[in-house]
């Protein structure tokens, strides 16, 4: 096209802008939004059950702080027993309320070639509703046990304090895989 890099720089730059603008992206979070987030974090109850003691890690790109899933597998008796939490991102969102409102307008996260458009604000997002390692954090705990050929012969939901004991990435996972020097946890 003739354009120096700098030039090709800037008209991706404006590219993606008009991206965001073509599809009404939100890309702010309005400041009353903002306040009810802190003081949803502020002011939340976490469950009574306590699940802390399950080994739960997350595997995510090694990036990532908005770590909503985390899982502990081994082997019971003469099959398995899954755990999978996810983050308990609802407990922060008051039906009806402007966080509520504005999560439902944004939909989803929007995942763009130049940056991310939460659907939570950071706060929520990236640390109190993030399943961080050595954090306390309330989550929705399935628990699936499964026979010797991998059929679910039971499964629990239950809403708990889990804290992740590690942030994995999926490349050093499968390094270690590779390796042959992966925890039992993730060579199952």
């Amino acid at each position: 096209l003739g354009l120096t890099p700098d030039a090709q720089t800037t008209d991706l730059a404006q590219a993606l802008v008009a991206l965001e603008t073509e599809f009404e992206l939100r890309t702010v979070f309005p400041s009353e939004v903002l306040e009810e987030a802190a003081r949803a974090i502020r002011d939340f109850e976490f469950p009574p059950t306590d699940r802390r003691d399950i080994e739960f890690v997350t595997i995510d790109p090694a990036e990532s702080t908005d770590l909503d899933q985390a899982v502990h597998l081994s082997r019971a008796a003469d099959g398995y027993l899954v755990h999978y939490a996810i983050a308990d991102v609802p407990g922060f969102v008051s039906l009806g309320g402007r966080l509520d409102g504005e999560t439902r307008l944004r939909g989803q996260t929007v995942y763009l070639p130049h940056r991310r458009l939460s659907l939570h604000p950071e706060s929520i997002a990236e640390d109190a509703g993030s399943l961080l390692p050595a954090k306390d954090r309330s989550a929705y705990l399935w628990s699936f046990t499964l026979d010797a050929r991998g059929v679910v012969t039971e499964t629990v939901l239950e809403r708990a304090i889990v804290s992740s004991r590690a942030k994995l990435s999926y490349v050093g996972v499968q390094e270690q895989l590779d390796a042959g020097n992966a925890t039992e946890v993730l060579q199952l």
